[in-house]
């Protein structure tokens, strides 16, 4: 009985990828200004991401930094899924500013 072996190169479809970190300050980054969609189990909106900012000790860090969101709709703080073309959805725990137009993700992975 014979048996066949073939290995993919590493210029294949088959080729693994490296996992996406979906957390990643470098992945929001070059997304500032961009359109997203924000959904949870009750509630949806639309808004821009208006800036990523340092969390207070870490500058730079891509595992501890704040997201932050504008909007003309206001909800509630919630976890929603967020989302826009050629990005996977991602949870946030959002939490609205004083006037309910603004919200902010803090991530701070250790």
């Amino acid at each position: 009985m014979a048996t066949a072996v073939t290995a993919a190169g590493a210029g294949t479809a088959a080729a693994a990828k490296a996992p996406v970190d979906l957390l990643s300050r470098s992945r929001w980054t070059p997304l500032v200004g961009s359109s997203f969609s924000a959904k949870s189990a009750t509630s949806a909106w639309t808004g821009r991401l208006s800036a990523v900012n340092d969390l207070p000790g870490t500058p730079g860090s891509d595992r501890r930094y704040a997201l932050h969101f504008t909007s003309t709709m206001g909800s509630r703080e919630d976890t929603y899924g967020v989302s826009r073309s050629g990005f996977t959805t991602t949870p946030l725990h959002l939490v609205p500013g004083p006037t309910g137009k603004t919200w902010t993700a803090v991530v701070n992975r250790l």
